[in-house]
This record gives structure tokens, sequence and C-alpha cells, in this order.
């Protein structure tokens, strides 16, 4: 069985991310008022809560893609696939979701959060391809697709959602700031979708030989 077409559920990633960072969005902008939030729930906000929460919609939309984040239209249950091994999987995908706590900490990491949606994306991507494969007894199926691949995916989560962020804020200025800002950051987000899906495929396609 050959795998489907990349850009079959691209959608549905694309809108799942989408959906997520706007609730974030939204949360940040009742949550935290300059001047009138006190500065200890803006920092739990900023430093625990909105991190979590994007960590959660990165792994969350990546789940609810299966199986056509790898091209497949039918496959064996999500939830028995991070269960099985002891749940070594699923724990695996809660410390990817934890791992966000790191970047308001790093300089690198709050410089890049684009970057860093990407690396999220592509870590819950190969868990899950993981347990898929464990389940297929396909011992030589691999979350590695190559050094070719990987510069190209990592040329793509560098200059794609930074790309697609700066054309939405200077295309939406003329509606302010705040509108800008807000579609900046939906583009950006959507920007990920085809990168972290292309990654899908490309292991996908060691499954369809």
């Amino acid at each position: 069985m050959l795998p489907l077409s990349p850009s079959h559920g691209m959608l549905e990633l694309m809108l799942a991310l989408m959906l997520g960072v706007s609730l974030e969005l939204s949360l940040t902008r009742r949550l935290i008022h300059p001047g009138q939030t006190r500065p200890r729930i803006a920092r739990v906000w900023t430093l625990l809560c909105a991190p979590l929460l994007r960590g959660a919609v990165i792994v969350g939309a990546v789940l609810w893609t299966y199986p056509a984040l790898f091209g497949f239209r039918v496959a064996p249950p999500l939830m028995p696939l991070l269960l099985s091994d002891g749940a070594s999987h699923g724990a695996l995908l809660c410390l990817v979701v934890l791992a966000r706590l790191l970047v308001p900490l790093l300089a690198p990491l709050r410089r890049r959060p684009d970057v860093v949606d990407c690396a999220q994306g592509f870590a819950a991507t190969a868990l899950v391809f993981a347990a898929y494969a464990d389940h297929l007894g396909a011992l030589s199926a691999t979350v590695w697709p190559g050094i070719v691949s990987v510069l190209a995916l990592g040329g793509m989560s560098m200059l794609l959602p930074p790309l697609a962020a700066g054309l939405a804020r200077d295309f939406a200025t003329r509606w302010g700031v705040g509108a800008a800002a807000w579609l900046g950051q939906l583009s950006g987000m959507a920007a990920v979708a085809p990168i972290v899906m292309l990654y899908g495929y490309l292991l996908g396609m060691q499954l369809a030989m």
C-alpha cells in the first residue's frame, strides 16, 4: 500500500495548530493586561502555563492527524500503540510537552520559538511513528529520514514560519498592531504544518515498501 500525498491530512493539522494557538493568544490577552495584572500571575502564565499549553497543542495536533500524518488512510488505533511497551511512548510524549518549559529560560529558544514549534512537532511525530513501527514489527524502520531530508527539514523550519509570520504581520498592520501580531503568530504556526507533515510522510514511506 503506497502512502497518500503529504497534502492529505495537512488541513487538519494546520487547523488544529491554528485553533490551539488562537486559544493560547486569547487566554494571554484575557489574563495579562499591562498595568492591571499582578506580576506573579503574569510570570506564572509566561513561564509555566503558556509554554505547557503550546507544547500540548503541538503534540495534540500530531496525535489528531494520525494516521494521515504518515500518508495512510487506515492504521491501528492510536491509544493502544502509545500504551504498549509499558506506555513508554506515551510517557515520552508527555516529556515532549514538558520540554517546552525550557523555552522561556533559554535566550536562543526565546528568540526562535517557531523553530521549537517544528522541533516539538518532529519529536511527537517520531514517537508516534516509533510506536506504529513497533506494532507492525518493522524492525528496519527508523525515525531518521536521511541527512538530505534532515537538512531540508531544518532549513524549512528556520525559514518558512518566520517568513509566513512576517508577511502576515505586514499585511495586517492596516488593522492595528494587535491584529498584526495575532495574524503573524497564526500564520507562523500554520507554516509549521506542511513541514511536520513532510517529515511524517518521509517516515511513512518506509512502511509502504
